[in-house]
């Protein structure tokens, strides 16, 4: 989420460390001379004899393939070729050499773009032409077949299981059914290991995510997935869809037959980047990106008003498949509790947009504040953390704390006069007038660290809070 806290709970530690170490950095040593060198820019596709080429988003340039010469040992008789994918674990690429037939497994291969090498690898269990395939972040090959079949192909092990035969969406739908009817598709895999399906055919095209970790094992009776766009949405070019891929900065790419596009999930748009040559099957590319389009987390803020009531209000843009958000309150920051659900406006939306919500307190000890989005697939992602403090001896509320360039002192007392900023040494900062209610303070010069609100009576009586400047 940029500056946001997007976080997916439910992923594997593997998932991030791995992303950690490859996602939008090129690979180190003399792989960079055959492939993934530019992955802001640089995709790649194959072809149905097996060639894979290196295509140039920017205009959808073909260029050479890179296992068109000095292969070692090349594989014969390719034959529908499909079903690419990737893995910066060792550099190499993935896909069927064979596609699967009815009493035929295929022929599944690696390919080493450094050495030049290929490695024909398991046999799979699949006996249905595949219809896409790609590689998760922690290494396992998925693919679907013709009949909406979902396997699961580890690389550590060099073993095939089958996960589930029953694709389900939101709306209870068959989305295996639907791979079915349609004959074309393709998948690629996140950063947080989801993985982004493309199914089409008949001109029309379909687009589903399945959450991750997508299992590996099996086989489970269904798993859910999220209808992204609708199976009746007509390609742009009239043509069936082929592949989809990632560029390092998270942009999809879909192709067709024909052409190569960009593709916005939140306005559902396609921008032509251009031709495209060789018929290109499938796409890849060396990417598992974290920024998908994700919510934009601008801006949240928390208010005392009339003593104990709080006001909260929060600004997001770049909203995809989101469902609401849960406003959430602790007193210690480890248990929180939730105090409301606000749906979305929107599900889909680049707009920026405002919500807010308020409620009686009891505003006696220290009241921590965070709103957690949450997603049609329920992952979700979560605001900063703002705080209110009040004490029965010391009715005194600062907000935001952490704060930049403004803050709130709310004084409860009505003999209040004036006020001080000192640092954790004593030493005055800035001096101030103080009125009963809600005071700004301008902290814009004020250097970060952790100062004491020191709030003066008229009685000689003081009360302090402690603020952090950011």
């Amino acid at each position: 989420m940029k500056t946001n806290l997007r976080r997916f709970i439910d992923h594997t530690i593997m998932v991030a460390c791995i992303q950690i170490a490859f996602v939008g950095l090129p690979l180190t040593g003399s792989s960079q001379t055959s492939a993934c060198n530019d992955p802001e820019n640089v995709i790649y596709g194959v072809d149905q004899s097996g060639k894979l080429y290196p295509i140039t988003v920017t205009n959808s340039s073909v260029g050479t393939a890179l296992n068109n010469s000095g292969t070692i040992n090349t594989p014969t008789g390719a034959s529908g070729s499909n079903g690419l994918g990737y893995t910066n674990i060792n550099g190499k690429f993935y896909y069927f050499w064979t596609n699967p037939t009815t009493g035929n497994g295929g022929k599944f291969v690696s390919y080493d773009p450094v050495t030049k090498t290929y490695a024909t690898l398991t046999t799979s269990p699949i006996r249905n032409p595949i219809r896409m395939g790609s590689v998760s972040p922690d290494g396992r090959y998925y693919t679907v077949d013709t009949k909406g079949n979902l396997y699961c192909y580890t690389i550590s092990s060099n073993t095939w299981k089958l996960i589930t035969s029953s694709l389900v969406d939101q709306d209870g739908n068959d989305v295996s059914a639907a791979i079915q009817t349609y004959n074309t598709g393709d998948m690629a895999f996140d950063g947080y290991g989801n993985i982004w399906m493309v199914t089409a055919g008949l001109g029309k095209i379909g687009l589903y995510k399945i959450t991750g970790p997508v299992p590996s094992s099996g086989p489970l009776s269904s798993l859910p997935v999220t209808r992204i766009l609708a199976t009746s949405t007509p390609t742009p070019d009239g043509n069936d869809a082929y592949g989809i891929a990632f560029n390092q900065s998270g942009n999809i790419y879909i192709s067709t037959s024909n052409h190569l596009y960009l593709f916005n999930p939140i306005t559902l748009s396609f921008t032509l980047k251009g031709s495209l040559a060789n018929n290109i099957v499938d796409l890849t590319s060396c990417n598992f990106p974290m920024t998908v389009m994700p919510l934009k987390w601008l801006s949240f803020n928390v208010q005392a008003k009339n003593k104990n009531q709080v006001y909260l209000n929060w600004q997001v843009s770049t909203q995809v498949n989101n469902k609401g958000f849960y406003v959430q309150y602790s007193r210690d920051q480890s248990k929180w509790d939730e105090l409301a659900y606000i749906p979305s406006r929107t599900i889909n939306s680049l707009e920026i947009e405002q919500y807010s919500y308020s409620y009686l307190a009891n505003l006696s000890a220290s009241n921590f504040y965070r709103v957690k989005q949450e997603d049609l697939d329920g992952q979700s992602s979560y605001s900063w953390i703002r705080v209110l403090s009040s004490t029965p001896d010391n009715p005194v509320i600062v907000y935001p704390n952490p704060a930049k360039d403004e803050l709130n002192v709310v004084c409860s007392e009505q003999t209040v006069t004036q006020a001080q900023i000192v640092d954790l040494s004593g030493r005055l900062v800035k001096n101030f007038n103080v009125k009963p209610g809600e005071n700004k303070v301008d902290i814009s010069l004020i250097k970060s660290g952790v100062y004491f609100i020191s709030v003066n009576q008229s009685d000689g009586k003081r009360n302090m809070v402690k603020m952090v400047k950011q």
